[in-house]
């Protein structure tokens, strides 16, 4: 009787231990905390006709690597006019944006890195410029 007993408490601790386990959101209370940083680079000038490349990676200190959204919108300097947006999943790797059939003109290149809601990684904004010429 007294090893039935024992049995039943033992059992009762594991499977109740089990129930009370911590939730995922436990285990990171802190979201959105680590900062990070993007950086950008184009061919610039690029004349007329050409592939405009940028490239975009998005990083923070340490050994991790943020993973996300990252869009890439190209507006035209002179009218703000919004020319191009492409949108891609970032997952550690170096990201390349390709344009093409650009006019001769002043661009403004916008990235904006966005973290799922569940990340410890923060968004990023940034932006450069280059231009196309005849």
């Amino acid at each position: 009787m007294k090893k039935f007993a024992t049995l039943i408490a033992t059992s009762a601790l594991t499977f109740g231990a089990a129930l009370v386990a911590p939730s995922a959101t436990a285990a990171d209370p802190y979201p959105q905390t680590v900062e990070t940083t993007c950086t950008v680079t184009t061919n610039t000038p690029v004349q007329k006709g050409r592939t405009v490349r940028v490239r975009v990676n998005w990083f923070s200190a340490g050994n991790a690597s943020p993973r996300g959204d990252v869009q890439v919108n190209v507006i035209r300097r002179k009218d703000d006019k919004l020319v191009r947006s492409v949108e891609r999943y970032f997952s550690g790797d170096a990201l390349t944006f390709k344009f093409r059939d650009l006019r001769p003109s002043g661009y403004k290149v916008r990235i904006v890195a966005t973290a799922p809601a569940t990340s410890v990684f923060k968004s990023y904004r940034t932006s450069t410029f280059f231009r196309v010429t005849r």
